[in-house]
């Protein structure tokens, strides 16, 4: 609980670092517009970084918190060894492990988690499960790097399916290699944000015609088209789709076209960042192509912009730039303190839970009941026994045992009040402690319960009985003797017969 609230404190404070941070921002941005204004395209290369750095960070998260457990290495040290259909069979496991965490991470405009075996194999793509088995060294140095020099390493490069910024992570099971996994974002999702941080620049961005048509798909490079500046470059259609939608009527103007080309054009050969300043119907645009690496530090192609070159439009532009980065880091770190938040609940639970019928353990139920049994209040406490359970699992087996078990759990949370505290008590005991509950009211309440389980039809087993020993407490008695007391009346309905209460009252 108290971790809960401290996680509830930091988003407290982050949020108010945030606001505080957008008020800076806003201040300051009006007394330097000038100098920003003069340092677009500078910017705009440090926009891209902060996106992308936000994203590795929260990649880093989802690896170090999620990926990296030794349940998945393991799971990928046996896939490195095992067979086509053991290989199917633990690709099916992954994935259904991996997909609710992968559907939220979408959202989030992360496009892939892809695990690689050590040699190179793809193993598991969570987004075209489907495509697995193919190769991977000689068209992706990220896996080759992550695999081969057993390193971390992250950039830009064009993949199988999607191009992208990649983070390969290499995996270890037990100080053994075993393989690779990657986080990447797309390069829709990086140009959105941009889009949003400059609405009114046209952002795209062109691939290099020969790396798309060596490292894609044959069937996937319908999903890229030629660039109309040119045919040495391709666009993504999704890319240059969103393109088209900031700014449609601009582009469809042929004059404005064709001069966005001859001023573009002579100097994509340098294949280097360029800036170039036009014309156009008596307003000034600013042209920024900024040269993008792939892995192996090679060009591989641009991110464009078209800007109006207005200095109004320059503040507004700079302003919103750092806000949407901060806004984006503050939802990541939101994302962040959500999912520990959610880990500390499943740890909490498994340290208070029995795991197979889900009501609290010994442990906690003793936690609960001690503050009562220290007052002078007179309570009633109980424990229930399946009749003949050990034929249970031997006639049916453990599985079935533990059906009934469930079964007796669901019914016991249906007949008791939301004041009694009830657990499993070990094997197919439960406890009951009914606070500021009189012995005889607490025997009707047994009644009920062990008549509603004589009639209940139990999965595969048909019906089953339960004894019932039921006493009060003395104040201030070690919970230890109150439930000796209880499990003595127990054994009494046992050798009476079974399907019974007995009472033992503590001045017996």
């Amino acid at each position: 609980m108290k971790k809960g609230r401290m996680l509830v404190v930091i988003g407290v404070i982050i949020t108010a670092v945030w606001l505080g941070t957008l008020l800076i921002i806003n201040n300051s941005y009006r007394n330097n517009a000038k100098k920003y204004n003069d340092a677009r395209a500078q910017l705009l290369s440090r926009s891209i970084e902060s996106v992308t750095s936000s994203y590795e960070q929260f990649s880093n998260f989802i690896f170090e918190t999620i990926v990296n457990t030794e349940e998945v290495t393991e799971r990928l040290a046996e896939a490195n060894e095992a067979s086509t259909i053991e290989k199917a069979v633990i690709r099916e496991e992954l994935y259904r492990s991996f997909e609710t965490i992968y559907n939220i991470s979408n959202s989030y405009e992360f496009r892939q988690l892809h695990f690689h075996l050590k040699d190179g194999e793809s193993f598991l793509r969570m987004h075209a499960k489907d495509k697995f088995g193919d190769h991977l060294f000689d068209v992706r140095e990220s896996i080759r790097i992550a695999n081969v020099d057993k390193r971390y390493v992250t950039g830009f490069e064009e993949g199988r399916i999607f191009n992208g910024y990649r983070f390969v992570y290499p995996l270890y099971h037990n100080d053994s290699h075993v393989g690779s996994v990657e986080v990447s974002i797309s390069l829709k999702s990086i140009i959105n944000i941009l889009n949003d941080m400059y609405p009114t620049t046209v952002i795209g961005f062109i691939l290099d015609r020969e790396v798309m048509e060596t490292t894609v798909f044959a069937d996937e490079q319908s999903h890229y088209q030629l660039s109309a500046v040119s045919d040495q470059y391709v666009v993504d259609k999704d890319v240059y789709q969103t393109q088209l939608n900031i700014n449609q009527q601009l582009f469809d103007n042929p004059i404005f076209f064709n001069a966005y080309q001859q001023t573009v054009t002579p100097n994509l050969n340098s294949r280097e960042s360029f800036t170039e300043l036009f014309h156009f119907q008596g307003e000034n645009y600013l042209i920024v192509y900024l040269e993008t690496l792939n892995i192996q530090q090679q060009s591989v192609g641009y991110y464009t912009f078209v800007m109006p070159a207005r200095e109004y439009k320059a503040i507004v532009s700079t302003r919103r730039i750092m806000i949407i980065t901060s806004t984006v880091v503050y939802l990541l770190i939101a994302l962040m303190l959500y999912v520990l938040y959610q880990r500390q609940q499943a740890i909490l639970t498994l340290a208070t839970r029995d795991p197979l019928t889900g009501l609290y353990n010994r442990h906690k139920f003793n936690q609960l009941v001690e503050k009562h049994i220290k007052s002078k209040q007179k309570h009633a406490l109980m424990i229930l026994d399946i009749d003949h359970f050990k034929h249970v699992n031997d006639t049916y087996g453990h599985n079935v045992g533990d059906e009934v078990l469930v079964a007796l759990a669901q019914q016991m949370t249906l007949v008791l009040d939301h004041s009694e505290i009830f657990a499993r008590h070990g094997g197919e005991e439960f406890v009951v402690f009914f606070p500021q509950t009189s012995l005889a009211h607490a025997k009707i309440v047994a009644d009920i319960l062990r008549r509603t389980i004589e009639k209940k039809v139990m999965p595969t087993v048909g019906h089953v009985t339960i004894s019932i020993g039921l006493t009060d407490t003395v104040p201030h008695e070690h919970i230890i003797h109150t439930i000796e007391r209880a499990d003595k009346a127990l054994y009494e309905a046992k050798r009476l017969g079974r399907n019974r209460v007995v009472i033992q009252s503590s001045k017996a």
